[in-house]
């Protein structure tokens, strides 16, 4: 049995690089030709779409009989709030064979498009756990790509640095010239993100709509306190950043082993190999 994965460089790319017998057939850093396309095709048995439907590509493989799974991960499901792109992909996603997202709120706003999502998370191969050692003094590490500032909460994160002039902000991906207190990375290595949590003690993320964000677990995996928009264990709310940034940085002991535990690569590339079994044999 093969797989063939389409979707965004970050989650398709990497899942490719997880699974045992699985090819990246396309992505929004590899748009082959429809012939380099079909040949890959036609060697696999089911098509996996992961957060970035990519029309040309999901329409060849419906027109060639492949078994589709479709796993939601945030964007995509707040995208479906434009009726445009809602016809477009209920217009694609018609004969899917199954779908599925990476956290159990999706699946119940989903429920609310007449789309039924199991609830399987997603890791990455180079996500990191592993307790850091927590700064004697807050710095906070927040993430803002281009173009979605609204969307992740900027102007909370700036009026949070405001209230916090003598504390370090650090903003990734996006690119701005520094604002007093607060630093914009740009993207950066991975390896560089890891001296990066060494460096930090909270993670703000004060988004709009989320899924289940890497970025949070990874931060819980290496021990650091979460400021979330999003309810989820051993994360503290927004509203709680006076309480967290007021007083003196503390491991989050319980959230990281809670991660490790609960989202751990392994386990979660045990559970989609046992959807692709069922839909291989029951297709």
């Amino acid at each position: 049995m093969k797989i063939g994965l389409i979707g965004s460089e970050v989650h398709a790319g990497q899942m490719n690089k997880m699974l045992d017998n699985s090819v990246l057939l396309a992505s929004n850093k590899k748009q082959p030709s429809i012939s380099n396309f079909m040949k890959e095709l036609k060697e696999c048995d089911i098509v996996y779409i992961i957060g970035f439907f990519m029309p040309k590509y999901t329409s060849l493989a419906y027109l060639f009989g492949k078994r589709v799974i479709v796993h939601w991960i945030g964007t995509d499901v707040w995208n479906l709030r434009n009726w445009k792109i809602r016809i477009l992909y209920k217009t694609l996603l018609h004969n899917v064979t199954m779908n599925l997202s990476g956290s159990h709120w999706l699946s119940d706003e989903l429920k609310q498009h007449e789309i039924t999502a199991i609830p399987i998370p997603l890791v990455t191969k180079d996500i990191h756990y592993g307790m850091c050692k927590m700064p004697k003094r807050h710095a906070v590490l927040s993430y803002v790509p281009e173009g979605r500032k609204n969307l992740y909460g900027l102007d909370k994160i700036r009026e949070i640095a405001k209230e916090f002039p003598n504390i370090k902000f650090y903003i990734v991906p996006k690119k701005a010239k520094k604002e007093k207190n607060i630093e914009y990375l740009g993207r950066i290595p991975i390896k560089e993100m890891n001296k990066l949590y060494s460096k930090i003690s909270v993670l703000l993320r004060p988004t709009i709509h989320d899924g289940l964000s890497m970025m949070v677990l990874e931060a819980l995996g290496k021990g650091k306190q979460v400021l979330w928009s999003q309810d989820f264990l051993y994360c503290n709310p927004i509203s709680d950043y006076k309480k967290i940034l007021g007083n003196p940085p503390r491991l989050n002991t319980l959230g990281a082993d809670f991660v490790k535990r609960k989202y751990n690569k392994e386990r979660i590339i045990g559970k989609l190999n046992m959807v692709f079994e069922d839909v291989y044999r029951n297709a």
